[in-house]
């Protein structure tokens, strides 16, 4: 049973628990983004979130932040809190956390999607004497949303797809002008390298690399090395390319069928599957056993039609410039399943940040 309903200072701390929880995003990964707040008297004295893979959880972050106060508090988090012990560095449950610091109540915003724990921390809380509430309503909603690539991880055992892509304002993905590959401002190319240091990898095909020979990295990098993944079913690529220079905290896949004799230059690691364009079958669960659970497709118009083709895409990040591109134009149909999103401008270009769901 449900604790007593939310009041409105709950409700406020939960939203600001959810703004917390953004700010561990492509930090935090494979584990999920979680925000905490501490209030007493409906006040918050202390805040917290998981900022980092192996690093303290939202709970015992906000605890510690309250010290002594946080007996006889209420504690207000995003998302179950977990009652087994694990991680990188075989972090306590944050049940036996809260039950420790004398908490009074706990405000959660969704439960733990994961089969094996789901309700177990909700269990635990209320068996040691702790109120346990449970939000719902939009609150519920979106702090589900916060945690919708953990909860499709666990679903579906392969990473969550983000595809991008750049045009003109004719739908062109590439200029005419061979000298000229750049179609995106300064402001959005920022914030392209800002959204790379995000992911676990970059994925592009090798018509990408032998066209424009990438480097493939994001500067300045991320909390986490982001791996290159190139698909090459049939070994084109040369030794020579720039995605396979060693780079610190950037290692190279070079992803090929069998039958492609290749031999991968220093630091790559080649990577042979029966059918590396097999999508869904192959190319996502070995990514996914590799340890990758959020995949960035840079690709060109071909590899990213096979991914919507193969229905294996989650979002979208696309960045349109007020100017025709003078190339090809390349008509991508999208999924048709509902999705939400957001357009912002960066300097002339505008940003579109859809999630399919």
């Amino acid at each position: 049973m449900a604790g007593a309903p939310l009041d409105a200072a709950e409700e406020r701390a939960l939203r600001r628990a959810l703004e917390l929880a953004a700010r561990g995003e492509g930090r935090v990964e494979p584990n999920p983004t979680v925000g905490a707040v501490v209030l007493r008297d409906g006040i918050a004295i202390a805040e917290g979130f998981h900022r980092e893979w192996g690093g303290a959880h939202a709970e015992a972050e906000a605890l510690a932040a309250a010290g002594a106060r946080a007996r006889g508090a209420t504690v207000v988090v995003t998302l179950e809190p977990c009652s087994a012990r694990g991680g990188a560095k075989k972090r306590p449950p944050c049940v036996d956390a809260l039950v420790a610091a004398g908490v009074r109540r706990v405000v959660v915003g969704a439960r733990d999607p994961d089969p094996r724990h789901a309700g177990g921390g909700l269990d635990a809380l209320r068996a040691a004497g702790v109120e346990v509430a449970l939000a719902g309503g939009a609150l519920a909603e979106a702090s589900g949303q916060r945690i919708a690539r953990f909860a499709a991880w666990l679903a579906r055992r392969r990473p969550w797809v983000h595809l991008k892509w750049a045009q003109g304002s004719d739908g062109a993905w590439s200029t005419g002008d061979p000298a000229r590959r750049r179609i995106s401002g300064d402001a959005a190319h920022a914030k392209v390298h800002e959204l790379r240091a995000r992911v676990d990898a970059l994925l592009v095909g090798a018509a990408t690399v032998l066209a424009d020979d990438p480097l493939l990295t994001a500067r300045p990098p991320g909390a986490r090395p982001l791996v290159r993944v190139v698909v090459d079913g049939r070994g084109r690529v040369p030794p020579t390319a720039r995605c396979f220079q060693v780079v610190p905290d950037a290692p190279t896949w070079w992803i090929t069928s069998p039958s492609a004799r290749v031999a991968a230059p220093r630091g790559v690691e080649h990577v042979a599957l029966a059918d590396p364009h097999a999508i869904v079958e192959q190319l996502l669960p070995e990514l996914w056993r590799r340890g990758i659970r959020r995949l960035l497709v840079e690709g060109g118009p071909t590899v990213a039609a096979a991914f919507v083709a193969a229905g294996a895409l989650d979002a979208a990040w696309v960045f349109t410039a007020p100017r025709p591109a003078g190339g090809p134009v390349v008509r991508l149909e999208l999924p048709p399943q509902p999705w939400r999103g957001n357009v912002s401008r960066l300097g002339d270009d505008l940003w579109h940040d859809l999630t399919f769901s």
